[in-house]
């Protein structure tokens, strides 16, 4: 029997008259009949859709009774096949089907003398079959991610401030080193959590084992004073291995948004995902400027030294064993029927590998490639604010409450963030915006953000202040040769500016992309691929780190500017390239969402 391949490139015109075929179906001689789009209205290019079965449908034609037509139907076994969620995952990979045909589904009982009653009655199981948004567990998901966070963003303000006051012979370069360390350990804790779940279908473990190791670094924190004093650098860097590695398991969360969430509602999802890790932006700092209150050191015990620096790692470890007791209390698996590949259970471990890498195959490596770099230059925005705010400001602010000012910008960074979402959500942006479109903001933010930080007029900044006798907090010209001649955009307007820029920008980034990789991904188990993802992004921003500190230990922070600025530029570019692709995968999610809206209005 001739085939012939089915284009993923399709309009959006051909999958609305498709999908109008599908919905009048007819009852016919004992069978329920589905029609294939007249073939008269198809061109080469246009998709058929293959209509997605319920479990006990697809029970009946696993194991069919003496009434069914074996012929009705046949299931394709290829891992490339993928049952298509919406019309945005039915345009993620290409299909082949028997020309000239028309598909049946043998339903025993459906006659023809009662077509009508039945006819309805199958309407109703249909509309009670449908994939539900799991809100509940969402916001359950969504408060854990805040509890992950909750102890990074509350250490990211004075880590190294801390660091360098009990060991004072840590030069500059080693925050670059120390950040480099810190995306390893959640590479590391990314795939291992990811690889747990794709092979067992359970979440609650990885998770559980990552609050474990969240308590152990911060109780190895805690005590960092007992180690002597030249040598305290070595198990800090061990302490945020083990912390950024127990915050990788929190990628079992993409997936399982996915699960909970309907393709209409994928983006509000990770919008309530992305808001909870910024209102961990703004706690974080919370927590420090409490402590901040405290003057002078106080022991509980011989070895619980409690004072500005270490009384929120104390915190820290109570929300980590609050975070354990809420995960192993509350946290629900998904249900069978909501667990792509539950079927492969009996499957081996090589096995399972081996069907990811067949879907990873299916997928168009352009988009894919495309994804993975995006990413890449998103993450590479952020992670440059966060490896040189500390050195930034205490070179160049000529202050000696540079906690402060820390406090300050993460404290505007993280309201900032938290007003995105609100908005981005109450104004129902996350259904009218197109996933694409959201990211392509966030690069255009970063952009903006990064040309505001460089001084370009000498009204609009102010030079950097040397070290001397009037001024011992001044940049020291012994160990930055850039300080004579450079100037810097005035402290107070950087903090605003670039705080409140970068809670539009990582917000955006992180809604849009997201949205935009769980739709290419389509509906499948995509633990190992958002573990692919992170671990690529991981390891190459690896490196973003130590080459931004060693330019700025030589050059100077607008050096860097200008490299940020330059490599955003790109991915604006790139993102331009990609987005028609894009668009064809998230964009029928986005017109029927609102088209349903206009409806109800």
């Amino acid at each position: 029997m001739a085939k012939r391949p089915v284009s993923r490139e399709c309009s959006l015109e051909s999958i609305k008259e498709e999908d109008e075929t599908v919905d009048n179906q007819i009852v016919k001689e004992d069978h329920f009949t589905i029609p294939r789009t007249s073939m008269s209205s198809l061109n080469d290019d246009d998709y058929i859709s293959i209509v997605d079965l319920d479990d006990h449908v697809l029970e009946k034609i696993q194991k069919p009774d003496k009434d069914m037509n074996p012929m009705a139907i046949a299931i394709p076994s290829d891992p490339c096949h993928r049952r298509p969620d919406t019309r945005a995952s039915r345009l993620n990979g290409g299909f082949q089907h028997d020309e000239g045909k028309e598909h049946h589904l043998a339903f025993p009982g459906f006659s023809k003398q009662h077509s009508k009653g039945e006819e309805e009655n199958a309407e109703a199981v249909a509309g009670n079959c449908e994939k539900k948004t799991k809100w509940r567990q969402i916001y359950l998901v969504s408060f854990i991610n805040y509890l992950i966070f909750l102890p990074a963003f509350t250490l990211a303000v004075v880590n190294f401030n801390y660091l360098i006051e009990i060991d004072t012979t840590v030069p500059v370069d080693y925050n670059g080193w120390m950040r480099a360390l810190m995306r390893i350990g959640h590479a590391i804790g990314s795939a291992c959590a990811a690889s747990y779940c794709y092979t067992t279908k359970t979440y609650q473990p990885a998770l559980t084992v990552g609050r474990l190791l969240s308590i152990a670094s911060c109780l190895l924190y805690g005590m960092i004073e007992l180690f002597p004093a030249d040598q305290r650098r070595w198990p800090w860097l061990v302490i945020f291995l083990v912390q950024d590695a127990a915050e990788g398991s929190n990628i079992v969360f993409r997936s399982y948004v996915a699960r909970m969430s309907t393709d209409s509602d994928r983006q509000t999802a990770y919008s309530i995902l992305s808001g909870a890790e910024m209102i961990a932006i703004v706690s974080g700092p919370g927590i420090q400027a409490l402590a901040g209150f405290i003057d002078g050191d106080f022991y509980l015990l011989e070895c619980v030294k409690i004072n500005k620096y270490t009384a929120p790692i104390w915190i820290c470890l109570l929300i980590s064993i609050l975070s354990l007791i809420i995960t192993l209390v509350f946290f629900r698996e998904p249900h069978a029927d909501e667990v792509v590949g539950k079927m492969e259970d009996d499957a081996t471990l090589k096995e399972k590998f081996a069907t990811a890498w067949k879907q990873l195959k299916c997928m168009d490596s352009f988009v894919l490639s495309g994804c993975l770099v995006e990413k890449c230059i998103g993450s590479f925005g952020s992670t440059t604010i966060l490896t040189l705010a500390a050195p930034f400001i205490t070179a160049t602010f000529n202050t000696s409450d540079y906690s402060f000012f820390l406090s300050i910008f993460q404290l505007i960074a993280g309201v900032s963030s938290i007003l995105t979402v609100v908005v981005f959500m109450v104004s129902r942006g996350s259904k009218r915006l197109n996933p694409v479109t959201t990211f392509t903001l966030s690069l255009i933010t970063f952009l903006v953000m990064y040309t505001a930080a460089y001084p370009w007029f000498d009204a609009y900044s102010t030079p950097v202040v040397l070290r001397d006798a009037n001024s011992p907090q001044g940049c020291d010209g012994t160990q930055y040769s850039w300080c004579e001649d450079s100037r810097i955009v005035h402290p107070w307007m950087w903090v605003i500016l670039t705080g409140s820029l970068i809670g539009v920008a990582v917000p955006f980034a992180n809604i849009g992309f997201d949205t935009v990789f769980s739709q290419v991904l389509g509906d499948i188990d995509q633990n190992i691929m958002q573990a692919l993802l992170i671990v690529v992004v991981d390891c190459t921003m690896a490196f973003v780190p130590v080459l931004a500190t060693s330019v700025f230990k030589r050059f100077g922070p607008n050096a860097w500017w200008l490299v940020v600025m330059g490599v955003m530029s790109g991915g604006i570019v790139l993102l331009a390239f990609l987005r028609p692709r894009l668009r064809m995968i998230t964009a029928p999610s986005a017109i029927k969402t609102l088209e349903a809206t206009e409806a109800k209005q």
